[in-house]
C-alpha cells in the first residue's frame, strides 16, 4: 500500500471537514493511481492506494475506510470478487462505502456493480466534476443517516421512495388501513425469513437458503426496500453456488437492515406501526 502522497499532509482543504474523510484507491495502474490520488487530495481526502483486489480485502480489514474506490478489473482478484468478500467481514468494515469504477459503459454494468454490493458507480476515465459530485452526494447521505432523517434512507439507497408513492396510491380507494396492513405483513413475513435463514445456515442447507433468500428478495422489491433486496440477492446468490461460506455475516447485515426499513416505513405511514 502507498502511504499518502507528502502533499496531503501540507495540503488544508478548501472546504469543509467532510464524512468522507480517509480513502481507499483500489486501482492496478500507476498512472490512473497518482492521478486519482491527487483528485482526492485536491478535495481534502486522505487518500491511499492498494494494487489489486486482494490488497483491498486486507486494507480494509485492517483500516476503518469511509470509501473504497473500487477498479472492477483487477489481477489477483477483481473488484466484483473483492467487494463480496468485504460485504462479509465483521464489524463496520462490511458496510464501507465502495464505488465501483469500470472503462466499460455497457447496458447491464451498473447493474452488476450494484449486484456484486457495490453502493454507487463512476465511468472511468474518472474526472475530478465526477469525483467531486459522488463525495458530496455521500457526504450528505451520511450526514442524512448520522441525524436520521428520514430521507436518508431514501437516499442512501435503503427504500425507493417511488415504490411506496405507488403503494400509496393503489391504497386509494382501498379499505383504511389496507397499506398498514400490507407494510406490517412484510414486515412479519420478512422476519420470519430471516429467522429461516438462520435456522437454515445452522442445517447447511444452501439450497432452501437460496428459496427462502429468492423470496424476501422479491416481496422487498415490491415494497422498495431496496438494500433488503439487494443483501438477499446476494445471499440467493451464494445458495445457488452451493456454498455457505459467509452466509452468516450476511444474514446478520439483512436483520440491521430490516430493522432499519422498519423505522423507516413506520414514520413513512405512521399507523403502520400499530399493528402487529
Amino acid at each position: 500500500m502507498l502511504p499518502p502522497s507528502p502533499e496531503t499532509a501540507q495540503c488544508q482543504p478548501a472546504r469543509k471537514a467532510r464524512a468522507i474523510q480517509r480513502v481507499l484507491v483500489a486501482e492496478d495502474n500507476q498512472i490512473n493511481q497518482r492521478v486519482a490520488l491527487r483528485m482526492l487530495e485536491k478535495l481534502g481526502c486522505r487518500a491511499e492506494v492498494v494494487g489489486n483486489g486482494k490488497e483491498a480485502v486486507h486494507a480494509v480489514r485492517t483500516v476503518p475506510y469511509d470509501m473504497v474506490f473500487m477498479d472492477c478489473q483487477m489481477p489477483e482478484l477483481d473488484g466484483f470478487e473483492a467487494t463480496k468478500i468485504i460485504r462479509t467481514l465483521p464489524g463496520k468494515a462490511h458496510r464501507t462505502i465502495i464505488i465501483a469504477m469500470t472503462a466499460n459503459a455497457l447496458q447491464g454494468d451498473r447493474e452488476r456493480c450494484l449486484a456484486a454490493g457495490m453502493n454507487d458507480y463512476l465511468a472511468k476515465p474518472v474526472t475530478q466534476e465526477a469525483l467531486e459530485t459522488t463525495l458530496e452526494k455521500w457526504d450528505l447521505l451520511c450526514a442524512a443517516a448520522e441525524g436520521k432523517d428520514e430521507k436518508a434512507g431514501e437516499a442512501s439507497g435503503l427504500m425507493e421512495p417511488e415504490k411506496l408513492s405507488e403503494l400509496k396510491e393503489l391504497a386509494k380507494g382501498e379499505s383504511p388501513g389496507w397499506l398498514e396492513s400490507l407494510i406490517n405483513q412484510f414486515l412479519r413475513d420478512a422476519a420470519d425469513r430471516v429467522e429461516k435463514l438462520h435456522a437454515t445456515c445452522r442445517d447447511g442447507d444452501a439450497k432452501v437458503l437460496e428459496e427462502t433468500a429468492h423470496t424476501l428478495k422479491g416481496s422487498a422489491a415490491t415494497l422498495g426496500a431496496s438494500a433488503l433486496k439487494t443483501t438477499a440477492q446476494r445471499l440467493q446468490e451464494l445458495g445457488r453456488s452451493g456454498s455457505l461460506a459467509g452466509a452468516d455475516a450476511l444474514i446478520e447485515e439483512l436483520e440491521r437492515l430490516l430493522s432499519e426499513t422498519r423505522r423507516y416505513l413506520e414514520g413513512a405511514i405512521p399507523a403502520a406501526g400499530g399493528e402487529r
